[in-house]
């Protein structure tokens, strides 16, 4: 009995390694040539098949337009690229007598926007020749982007209150002979406002064509809470509220280039009212620069100075992002009968007033509409942006007829996918009935062999 009992779980267990063995066994992965890349390089992401063949396929890689961008396919005629996903089709024509096996189906090409991770997955309907649908393991890949810039972290610029304390001076050769009166006179302002001043050495022309032209910070901190919006190297205005008792904001601003210049101005003596500071970097080459101004409002009453928005939608259009009182850039699409629209713009503090610009005679493309908001004291006030893309009859067309084709495709691979389903169900239901069936007459096999030793040993026993 108890060598009845090993050979049953012997028998078992083959059966349930077996099937384990058939599901897992198929894999499709995307792999990239590389993992990591500099901005504007190019690179290829392959699709690879394992342990399966397949008749047809209908597969979905999605990608992050933000930090990547599709250029092409090793089969273009089976590719398509549509809302931040990569379409790729393939079907037998023989009828499942070529059928894609283990290997690399197809390759995309793509190249490097912005630095960053990027991550890609994928996902589809997969049959092989006689129609079923085949139960894949299907994983993702990711690659990091480094920025094109000098990659050594930059010691930051901070303001403070002592006078030349952070001054950084150029070389002795490298300065200028001469100082121009307005200049010497602006520096002495700087040093008397207890600013930083970092001046880029002079170069001559032939030395600028090969140093960093990178003018960008790459963070920007303040002592006092409340800036708004939330930091970005591409946003240059920034709004912020103070209170009456405060006369100096101290500003940490770094740069993304360590070899970059940054010059904080009006950053002290604040009035009353609405101050501006302004932080200008100045790249390594001395003549590429950017502005970062921060629009400071100082006053007894934080209400009368408040420029936010409570609410803004535009009729019969959806903002992207969603709207956010902090985030002030926005984008959205009108059809192209649409030659003038309508805003609605709820300021937060009663008192404070809106005024929109942009909003009428619309021209085909990117139009910008500007909603300012002017606070309750007619002092402060913010500017929110919406760029509003009117599109052409022709890119109504043909974004009909690539919906209508979507939608299509998406029938027939539900139609599929609920026979497949119910064939699988079928074919599980069998293979599970001649499991149980096996195992029975293995059972029955096994006593008719046992009774009949235990009889011809009784039988010899006589």
């Amino acid at each position: 009995m108890k060598r009845l009992k090993i050979i049953i779980q012997l028998i078992i267990f083959s059966v349930i390694l077996l099937i384990c063995t058939k599901i897992n066994a198929a894999s499709i992965t995307l792999s990239p040539n590389k993992s990591t890349m500099e901005e504007g390089e190019e690179f290829t992401v392959s699709v690879n098949l394992s342990g399966a063949s397949l008749a047809s396929l209908n597969a979905r890689v999605s990608i992050d337009t933000s930090k990547v961008e599709y250029l092409s396919s090793s089969e273009p005629n089976n590719t398509n690229f549509n809302n931040e996903r990569i379409l790729y089709t393939w079907t037998d024509a023989s009828g499942g007598a070529n059928p894609k096996t283990s290997g690399t189906l197809v390759t995309f090409t793509l190249r490097a926007k912005s630095k960053g991770t990027a991550s890609f997955t994928i996902s589809g309907n997969f049959y092989d020749s006689e129609e079923n649908s085949v139960s894949l393991t299907l994983t993702g890949t990711s690659v990091n982007i480094n920025g094109t810039e000098t990659e050594e972290t930059p010691p930051p610029v901070t303001e403070n209150n002592n006078a030349g304390e952070n001054e950084q001076k150029p070389p002795e050769e490298n300065r200028e002979p001469e100082t121009p009166p307005q200049q010497n006179e602006e520096n002495n302002n700087n040093n008397n406002n207890n600013n930083s001043n970092q001046e880029p050495p002079q170069q001559t022309p032939q030395e600028n064509n090969s140093l960093n032209s990178n003018a960008y910070l790459s963070s920007l901190q303040v002592s006092v809470e409340g800036i708004s919006p939330r930091f970005n190297r591409n946003t240059t205005n920034y709004y912020l509220i103070i209170d009456n008792t405060i006369d100096t904001v101290n500003v940490t601003a770094t740069p993304e280039d360590a070899n970059a210049s940054v010059l904080v101005t009006g950053n002290t003596n604040l009035q009353i009212g609405v101050n501006k500071i302004t932080i200008t970097v100045t790249a390594q080459n001395g003549t590429t620069k950017r502005s970062y101004i921060i629009n400071v409002t100082k006053t007894n009453d934080p209400n009368n100075a408040n420029t936010n928005l409570e609410n803004l939608a535009i009729e019969d259009a959806i903002l992207s992002p969603e709207f956010n009182r902090d985030v002030l850039e926005y984008t959205t699409s009108v059809g192209s009968n649409v030659e003038n629209i309508n805003i609605l713009a709820i300021p937060e503090i009663e008192g404070a007033t809106v005024n929109i610009t942009g909003g009428n005679n619309l021209q085909f493309g990117n139009n910008i509409v500007t909603v300012t908001v002017i606070a309750k004291d007619n002092v402060s006030s913010k500017i929110y942006n919406v760029s509003v893309y009117r599109k052409t009859e022709t890119e109504e067309i043909e974004e009909m007829a690539l919906l209508e084709e979507n939608n299509n495709l998406n029938n027939i691979d539900n139609n599929v996918v609920s026979n497949n389903i119910k064939n699988n169900v079928q074919k599980n239901n069998i293979v599970l009935w001649m499991t149980f069936i096996l195992l029975f007459v293995a059972l029955i096999l096994i006593l008719g062999y046992i009774i009949w030793k235990k009889r011809k040993k009784d039988n010899f026993g006589r």
